[in-house]
């Protein structure tokens, strides 16, 4: 059975590789800027290329051994043996324009996604991420690959073609980075990238999972009627603050800023914030069948974990389950009026309008949305 599935993978990997050596010519009837063609390095620079997809000049030959651990893309493929699904000229034959740009989606998802999770295929930790999108659409499906693990085999070996410095160069162009993408050598065809992925960028890495969800929870909350009873709205400002400075500078904050940005890495850590447990019990109260309770730092086993963060409160919870069935089943009594009925409140409430305000301001809320929370909270 092992040796079974040893083969299949091997055919596979032939496959898809084989695939690479033909996507140098069809991409000239795609795209004629892919006719522009840079001098070479010398090999000692190759690791450093600047480049969609290498010249075929320097690809390996069918039957060389595969080619691996390149830091910035490079073509490689097995070697053809007699049991190859088909060889370059039958695939000539049936792969067309509309394929040749669906292979380049897939190793333009590859390379988003080694930003996101510092790996070429998604691992399921970044659920919501652009290679997962491309994985769970219908795009490899068309030309024969269906099954999900083929899928991820697909995208993690062409990844590998692909220059991460050229895609996050093009991708985040337009950004005055204060750790830009590297310097970087010339070689072999270029593309121009036109898809169009600045968003992807915008957005934390897997090295700070643990900030990303908190702030994804946090950017909810404070739009909601309960943030006027929320006590730590400091951690909350501080929590945007640490957001936007890594966000604001992807690749220094990326577990490989040192090949990505000739700088030393940063001592700036995911830490577990002091909010987090309220933060899960906010989203378990009014959005039990969020998706991102899927990442196990919410939930497991089919259980929620808010209890098991140190700042878990059982009069948070109240508070909250008190206000979601007043905005779901009234009461007909003023908000403030119940709340102090059935739980411990502060006697002031807000208790610091001024930085309720600015925590506002942080997270770029509205003002319709926080005069709306200040008249039905308090019945101003």
């Amino acid at each position: 059975m092992v040796e079974k599935t040893e083969d299949l993978k091997s055919s596979l990997t032939n496959l898809v590789n084989g695939l690479g050596y033909i996507l140098s010519d069809r991409l000239r009837n795609v795209d004629g800027d892919f006719d522009f063609e840079l001098s070479l390095t010398a090999s000692s620079d190759l690791d450093t290329r600047f480049m969609l997809m290498l010249d075929r000049y320097i690809m390996p030959g069918s039957n060389t051994r595969v080619v691996e651990n390149r830091q910035d893309g490079a073509w490689y493929y097995g070697r053809w043996t007699v049991d190859n699904f088909a060889n370059s000229y039958e695939m000539m034959d049936v792969i067309d324009a509309e394929m040749t740009d669906a292979c380049i989606r897939v190793m333009i998802a590859a390379v988003v996604n080694y930003f996101q999770e510092n790996r070429f295929a998604p691992c399921g930790l970044l659920r919501d991420s652009y290679a997962s999108a491309i994985l769970r659409s219908d795009l490899m499906d068309k030309y024969g690959l269906s099954d999900e693990h083929d899928k991820i085999e697909a995208m993690r070996i062409t990844g590998s073609w692909v220059s991460k410095l050229y895609v996050f160069h093009m991708a985040t162009k337009h950004r005055d980075l204060e750790h830009p993408i590297r310097p970087i050598n010339n070689v072999g065809l270029v593309r121009p990238l036109k898809l169009d992925i600045k968003q992807c960028f915008e957005d934390l890495t897997a090295r700070f999972i643990r900030t990303r969800i908190a702030h994804q929870i946090a950017s909810r909350m404070v739009r909601s009627v309960c943030i006027v009873f929320f006590e730590d709205l400091n951690e909350l400002i501080e929590l945007r603050k640490l957001y936007r400075q890594i966000s604001s500078d992807p690749f220094y904050y990326h577990s490989d800023c040192e090949y990505l940005t000739n700088s030393s890495r940063p001592s700036v850590s995911d830490k577990m914030s002091s909010i987090f447990g309220r933060l899960v019990t906010y989203l378990s109260v009014f959005e039990p069948n969020s998706q991102l309770f899927d990442y196990p730092q919410l939930k497991m086993n089919g259980r929620t974990r808010e209890q098991h963060y140190v700042d878990y409160s059982k009069n948070w919870k109240k508070i909250l389950e008190t206000i979601y069935t007043e905005l779901y089943m009234p009461s007909g009594s003023h908000l403030l009026d119940v709340l102090r009925s059935r739980c411990k409140i502060a006697e002031n409430i807000p208790q610091n309008e001024e930085l309720l305000r600015e925590c506002w301001n942080e997270y770029g809320v509205g003002w319709n949305i926080s005069e709306f929370i200040f008249r039905y909270s308090l019945n101003r």
